[in-house]
């Protein structure tokens, strides 16, 4: 996946979602984690083999030397010995070598990836200081237009009320129409 890809996030209020950001957190978190794994096991497999082209070395040093314990061995010659010594430390700077480079390459991933790891952190603080920023805006503005409409609200409700107040004593001043009629029917 190449990194322009990997750095589309959607955008919510104020800055980027919040998910995409943790998403792509933990997903390089655990690729950085399975690469430094990867080169851990590199590093210790050439370990593996350095000490093991060091026994052989130390087997054929006392081959050389003429030990007693392998006494039918044909002698070697000296320049035969010198280049079997020179090649096993060849092998053996060689695996340094190798197990080194990995180790850099393994040191320069991790800091790249902290540096991109806390460079996101820093735009999404800023990001979410922005959305914070808005958002009390937004809050304080609705506050003032509710303050702006309790006023007239205010009037409104005692309109109503003085108009309710003044319905109510017109219907008691108006005589029932049939109150009269019933003394005539008697």
């Amino acid at each position: 996946m190449s990194e322009s890809t990997e750095l589309r996030f959607r955008t919510a209020v104020g800055g980027f979602h919040k998910g995409d950001v943790t998403e792509y957190i933990t997903k390089t978190a655990a690729r950085h984690k399975d690469e430094l794994s990867a080169l851990e096991q590199e590093n210790k497999r050439l370990q593996n083999q350095l000490e093991e082209t060091t026994k052989q070395l130390e087997i054929l040093q006392l081959l050389l030397a003429g030990s007693p314990a392998q006494p039918e061995q044909p002698p070697v010659s000296k320049t035969e010995a010198e280049s079997t010594d020179d090649t096993i430390t060849s092998l053996e700077l060689a695996a340094y070598r190798r197990a080194e480079h990995a180790e850099r390459l393994a040191n320069n991933r991790a800091r790249q990836l902290y540096q991109q790891l806390d460079q996101i952190g820093q735009e999404s603080q800023v990001s979410l200081s922005a959305a914070r920023d808005a958002t009390e805006q937004v809050l304080s503005n609705l506050n003032d237009f509710l303050m702006q409409l309790h006023g007239p609200y205010q009037a409104l409700v005692d309109q109503l009320t003085t108009a309710s107040s003044r319905l109510a004593a017109i219907t008691d001043m108006n005589p029932d129409p049939a109150e009269g009629m019933e003394d005539i029917h008697e």
